[in-house]
């Protein structure tokens, strides 16, 4: 099911799936939907890891579609895309201002965490 939403990207964590592709796992939430049904408030997104792949914490509209997953519930599979170029200096800038606040450890498993201290 195809869906559209306006959210907050507050963690993220890189892992690799049962393949062995890098994928990014975020925690966002929900600001508005804008096509699709969610009645969750915060929503799990991931996508694939790729040369041009532009996903973490900040908030914007997210296009993907959503999976049933067997360990997390529902979650919505991104989909890549993001031009840069087409953003405007004030929401560049709002993005900057949130990755400021942001605090990146390294878990147990070697792995990149990083949370965003203003949303919850």
């Amino acid at each position: 099911m195809p869906v559209v939403v306006e959210a907050t990207i507050y963690e993220e964590t890189q892992v690799g799936d049962a393949l062995g592709n890098q994928i990014m796992l975020m925690t966002a939430r929900v600001d508005r939907v804008i096509k699709g049904s969610i009645e969750a408030k915060t929503l799990k997104i991931f996508v694939g890891i790729g040369g041009c792949t532009r996903a973490g914490i900040g908030q914007g509209i997210v296009l993907g579609t959503l999976r049933d997953d067997p360990l997390r519930g529902v979650m919505l599979e991104a989909v890549e895309g993001a031009k840069l170029r087409g953003q405007s200096k004030k929401f560049l800038q709002k993005q900057t201002d949130l990755r400021d606040t942001v605090k990146c450890v390294t878990n147990e498993l070697g792995l990149r965490e990083c949370r965003l201290n203003t949303v919850r």
